[in-house]
């Protein structure tokens, strides 16, 4: 029942960027799925019974990491389990340090207050039950290498039985993108997830962004292409606009926080 991080479904490594000097080689990250590993196991023993019946939900929560430590730039996107007994912040953020090559004890202790921050503020947002359903619209626009993916769709952020990564994979499926994709996706999702039940619970909700309840499964025809998922190859042109617009969204987000 503990720690899943983004990038178990064949990600790449978190960013890491040396302010100091370009070509500056790091270290190959070898040891980074240590933990990840052991929790993921002990995930699915406590998920299941002997004739495999889900026994409970995990407190699943975005942690987003985008800082500067030691001369560089660190970005990561894990999913935290807020129940989490056995990882903590600090022992995460000393693995991360590690297989970066970071030695700097203030470096694993601001990538801990960091994760430490969040959590506190998700689990505020949490620990408060919502009845009822609430339908809120999921956008994704998101990109990975040379691929683009945007989606939209409607989303139930209160019942507990909605799992993002099941969704992204049965997405990826269908779309043929690879397991880089599912982790990306599942993450937005969660992002989004806890921003609407922000608003909600902060009672700053505006009356276009309660959905009403579905009533038929199917959309109309006429409906069909504003929720259809959409992928495309960029050209280089494209990802340096990509990549500007992405710089952007990372300030905007680090202000906020």
């Amino acid at each position: 029942s503990d720690l899943i991080a983004a990038d178990d479904a064949d990600t790449e490594p978190p960013a890491v960027e040396d302010v100091n000097a370009e070509n500056k080689e790091l270290p190959s990250l070898t040891t980074r799925k240590r933990a990840r590993e052991e929790s993921v196991e002990r995930r699915e023993d406590a998920l299941k019974r002997a004739d495999g019946e889900v026994v409970f939900f995990e407190n699943l929560v975005p942690i987003r990491i985008d800082l500067e430590a030691d001369g560089r730039k660190i970005k990561d996107t894990i999913t935290w389990n807020l129940d989490e007994k056995e990882t903590t912040p600090e022992t995460f953020a000393s693995i991360l340090c590690e297989d970066m090559g970071i030695s700097s004890a203030a470096a694993q202790q601001l990538i801990a207050t960091t994760i430490k921050r969040q959590i506190q503020a998700l689990n505020q947002c949490y620990t408060r039950t919502v009845r009822g359903e609430e339908l809120r619209l999921i956008e994704l626009d998101l990109r990975l290498h040379d691929v683009c993916i945007k989606d939209q769709f409607e989303w139930d952020i209160v019942y507990p039985k909605n799992s993002p990564e099941d969704f992204a994979k049965a997405l990826c499926i269908d779309l043929g993108l690879d397991g880089e994709f599912v982790a990306a996706i599942a993450y937005s999702i969660r992002e989004q997830v806890h921003q609407h039940r922000q608003t909600l619970l902060n009672g700053d909700l505006l009356p276009e962004e309660s959905l009403e309840p579905v009533q038929r499964a199917i959309r109309d025809i006429e409906d069909v292409s504003e929720w259809q998922p959409e992928v495309e190859i960029l050209t280089e042109a494209q990802i340096k606009a990509w990549e500007k617009k992405e710089d952007r969204e990372a300030r905007h987000a680090r202000r906020r926080r």
